[in-house]
């Protein structure tokens, strides 16, 4: 077995969808269906069941796949061992996060004490959360404990953040400081798009008050602010989204029904090396959440 067929076929396992796998390699997709047959033939199963036009990875796939995952984390961990060995290594992390918007004041805070260290962010979407492909990316992911497949993650609970309601202050919710879903049923709701962690957030808790959200734009988090401030609707957020910049220049209103909190966590795959700036950035975002949890209550 070649590392390259290992690679293919851990893409391949992890999308299920031969153009599209073959699209993201590079390759045409005749030659990677040549070469998973390779690795069918030497290994002497079937790793994949067509159904229909499609594949599903089947239990002889799931074998190989969980081993494959194995050789490709160890290899990352030896890339992070060498890096940090090096005389001259890169003093940096990486780090993903569904909501970058309720971290930018953390990050800036660490990059205050710790001016030599380099933090490489990207934002990510459900869509990417649990692929193998971005756990073996990133150092650490930042999202709601909910979204993670909690088999593969290791994570360190960072708040608990509620649920709250944002509208301007000319709306008749003028001045309200809590309010029941089910008031706003009937309102224009600005929403973020779906894939966001908080859209699914959204979407469930209107569903446990019974009604669909009357959902009249649907965007990212920069047009949902201006959105809001042109007044095409209400938002949903919760309490650290309102603690960002993002939506400060609001009203809201906390939910008392349903009580639905989400819990963010940081977190790393299992079994992952981290280097000294990503151990020392996970140990500050834990301290400095304590600290907003202290000061907040």
């Amino acid at each position: 077995m070649e590392l390259l067929q290992l690679y293919y076929f851990k893409v391949l396992a992890e999308r299920e969808h031969l153009t599209r796998t073959a699209e993201s390699l590079m390759v045409a997709a005749p030659s990677l269906s040549a070469t998973i047959s390779r690795l069918e033939n030497e290994l002497g199963v079937k790793l994949f069941d067509r159904v229909g036009r499609n594949i599903r990875l089947n239990e002889n796939g799931r074998i190989l796949q969980r081993y494959v995952n194995e050789i490709f984390d160890a290899l990352q961990n030896a890339k992070t061992e060498l890096k940090d060995a090096g005389v001259r290594r890169d003093n940096c992390f990486t780090v993903a996060s569904t909501a970058e918007s309720l971290w930018t004041r953390a990050i800036h805070k660490f990059l205050e004490t710790y001016p030599d260290i380099l933090v490489q962010h990207t934002a990510i979407k459900l869509d990417d959360l649990n692929q193998h492909m971005t756990s073996s990316k990133y150092d650490f992911i930042v999202t709601a404990l909910r979204d993670l497949d909690c088999g593969e993650w290791d994570y360190e609970v960072l708040y608990h953040d509620w649920p709250v309601l944002v509208f301007n202050s000319s709306h008749r919710f003028h001045g309200r400081k809590t309010l029941d879903l089910l008031e706003a049923k009937n309102e224009p709701f600005v929403a973020l798009s779906q894939g966001y962690s908080s859209r699914r957030w959204f979407d469930e808790i209107c569903a446990a008050s019974g009604f669909k959200p009357n959902v009249v734009v649907e965007c990212d988090y920069q047009l949902r602010t201006e959105m809001l401030r042109a007044n095409y609707g209400i938002g949903f957020s919760s309490v650290l989204g309102i603690a960002s910049n993002i939506l400060s220049t609001f009203e809201y209103a906390k939910l008392s029904q349903p009580l639905v909190p989400r819990t963010q966590v940081i977190a790393w795959h299992k079994g992952r090396k981290l280097s000294v700036a990503a151990r020392q950035f996970r140990s500050f975002l834990i301290k400095y959440m304590k600290q907003y949890q202290n000061t907040e209550g």
